[in-house]
């Protein structure tokens, strides 16, 4: 699909065909090509008409991995990525190739792209994208290109509360799910790192091809990079430690089966004991006489292991909390010192007050 926006000189913007060009061009004024999955022969005529350096028409016909910008003189080249998703419908980014001139910009993606379409559809209801021209809806691209990127990191965030509770649990499907999502962060982190330094350098380009509105447009754009980017490394933080907890989750499951059989062995051990002895074949073992004497060993063993089992769990052998129990106390941690300072024992400070007399408590409300 391609399209063309043309304004000409006191005119109002208009979306034209392609075949349009030549005469646009001649009329004056502005104009905006959008180009998805151009031909090569395409992008080619382009790069002679406008003058463009035949290296950056190979960067577009080229995939380029991590985004850049280039400065020609009479224009500049840039390459961002935005989110998508592949064949198989795992994350990815695509690339966005813009050639700026004051009176020209060219778009040029493989894909329909959700920012592109989103700006076109828009450009001829409101004047605000089109105040700076093409270097204003070049940035106006990359804003709604950056603000696709915030829900994705509150799903994330999301993900990541859900995935340490099931950590705590002991989820064996942590492993699969968190080494999916550090390949989502990691792929993000790649892209966004560069493309932040890419819409800095953009915000604080000295080029004549800006004038200071669009340069400020870019700093807002540059502000989201930074917290998607912070947010990004703040998030393989959690992951790892995601993963650490899953670590701990299951060391503390095996040590509790192992606990567990270990007492058990210790108390049976004794019991075995005891059948041992009496159950060897000697004519003169005590008891072996005794009407009640099965009935009373079986007592005795009884009592021992009953014994033996409330002594280990007076020792905290047994029993006590869990880790896999704890999940809703995830986040409360601080929150114990946070309301720490609201309470006030007033049998020190109210001499002469009934309650200080008594020893009672007196708690302030709650902010």
């Amino acid at each position: 699909m391609q399209r063309m926006f043309h304004q000409p000189v006191g005119d109002v913007v208009q979306e034209f065909n392609l075949h349009h060009l030549d005469a646009a061009v001649r009329d004056g004024g502005w104009i905006w090509l959008d180009l998805t999955n151009p031909g090569e022969q395409e992008i080619r005529d382009l790069g002679r008409q406008f003058g463009f350096d035949p290296l950056s028409i190979q960067d577009v016909l080229d995939v380029t991995l991590l985004p850049k910008m280039d400065e020609h003189g009479t224009y500049m080249f840039v390459v961002l990525h935005g989110i998508s998703t592949d064949e198989a419908g795992r994350l990815t980014t695509e690339e966005i190739d813009f050639f700026i001139r004051p009176d020209l910009l060219i778009t040029a993606h493989r894909s329909p792209n959700a920012a592109v379409d989103w700006v076109a559809e828009n450009l001829t209801k409101s004047d605000q994208l089109t105040i700076g021209g093409p270097p204003g809806i070049a940035a106006a691209i990359a804003e709604a290109s950056s603000r696709r990127y915030l829900p994705l990191l509150d799903a994330l965030d999301e993900r990541i509360e859900t995935m340490e509770e099931d950590a705590i649990a002991g989820d064996p499907r942590i492993l699969g799910d968190s080494q999916a999502l550090r390949r989502d962060v990691i792929l993000l982190r790649r892209t966004l790192g560069p493309q932040r330094e890419v819409v800095r350098a953009l915000s604080r380009s000295p080029s004549p091809l800006f004038n200071d509105e669009t340069r400020r447009s870019f700093a807002d754009v540059y502000d989201h990079y930074f917290r998607l980017v912070e947010s990004l490394d703040a998030a393989r933080a959690l992951l790892a430690g995601v993963m650490e907890t899953y670590r701990g989750a299951v060391a503390e499951r095996t040590n509790e089966v192992m606990k567990v059989l270990t007492v058990f062995s210790a108390v049976l051990l004794p019991l075995g004991l005891i059948a041992g002895l009496w159950g060897m074949n000697f004519a003169d073992v005590p008891g072996s006489g005794w009407r009640w004497g099965f009935v009373g060993l079986l007592g005795m063993m009884t009592a021992i292991a009953v014994g033996l089992w409330v002594y280990f769990a007076r020792r905290g052998f047994v029993g006590g909390p869990k880790l896999r129990d704890l999940p809703k106390a995830v986040g409360l941690g601080l929150v114990q010192v946070g309301t720490a300072p609201l309470r006030v024992v007033t049998g020190r400070w109210s001499t002469g007050r009934g309650n200080s007399r008594s020893g009672e408590k007196t708690e302030l409300p709650p902010p």
